[in-house]
């Protein structure tokens, strides 16, 4: 009966393969047996060695010698344990390490309800809804600048579709309140409300002096409606303006000028 090294040295043979690379072969083919033979004992003796150790540890636990016993660990290293082992587990029986503490469940915190998810602040601001409509006391901020209520209802619905129809950043806001009381500020500045404002609510006498803020708020109310009101002096930047130089740039004042013209075109035609 041939060998499989028999049967590969006759067919290399037979292919006319030189006598160099049989015997390179066939040492190939000793080593990886030899390889295998050794792995195949070594772990042969590390389970006779387990079970040596399995049987001495029964042998003392049953002679009932419990105030010191050897215990042998994998790594062919000793310990002694003292004290009544006669409960405790063989060797191979044993984990290595300690149980790992489990950290108990814990379900997902539910967001408080008046947070919004994913917002890293309170309150990052939202924009105005389209059936918005001014509340009592918005209602009551108009009146006291002097609003009729038509002119509330009027103010409401342009305050409503100017911030319903814009885009971007700009149309949202943190407090829409605030915005539509400073609306309504503008609008009494620019003679809107035709009523009698109430206690010291309407706007500053033209006999105080304006300050930059101000300024600014007529600005943007100019600004955003084309208008100019003519208590205010001489629209920018026209000689003897009201308005300090700082706060208008150049796209304010080629803004301006348009509608210095548009107001000239206008005269001409009536």
């Amino acid at each position: 009966m041939s060998t499989p090294i028999a049967s590969l040295i006759r067919m290399m043979a037979e292919a006319g393969a030189p006598a160099e690379a049989i015997a390179i072969a066939v040492e190939a083919i000793e080593g990886a047996r030899e390889h295998v033979a050794d792995e195949f004992r070594a772990q042969q003796n590390k389970k006779s060695a387990a079970a040596e150790r399995t049987r001495r540890w029964r042998e003392r636990r049953n002679t009932g010698d419990a105030s010191t016993v050897t215990v042998e660990t994998s790594r062919e290293t000793s310990h002694s344990v003292t004290g009544d082992v006669t409960s405790s587990l063989p060797p191979e029986e044993r984990s290595p390490e300690p149980p790992k503490t489990q950290t108990p469940f814990l379900p997902p915190q539910k967001p408080p309800s008046g947070a919004k998810r994913g917002s890293s602040s309170p309150n990052r601001g939202s924009r105005l809804p389209s059936d918005w409509k001014p509340s009592e006391v918005d209602r009551a901020f108009a009146a006291n600048l002097g609003a009729t209520s038509a002119e509330i209802e009027r103010t409401a619905a342009s305050f409503r579709d100017f911030w319903v129809a814009k885009a971007g950043r700009d149309a949202v806001k943190a407090d829409w309140p605030a915005t539509w009381r400073n609306w309504c500020r503008r609008e009494a500045e620019g003679g809107r409300f035709t009523g009698r404002p109430r206690a010291s609510s309407g706007p500053a006498p033209s006999s105080q002096p304006v300050s930059d803020q101000r300024w600014r708020e007529r600005l943007l109310w100019a600004k955003e409606r084309d208008d100019w009101r003519r208590e205010w002096g001489p629209m920018p930047p026209e000689n003897g303006s009201l308005v300090p130089a700082h706060l208008v740039d150049e796209r304010l004042a080629a803004l301006f000028n348009e509608l210095r013209q548009q107001y000239s075109a206008q005269s001409r035609a009536g």
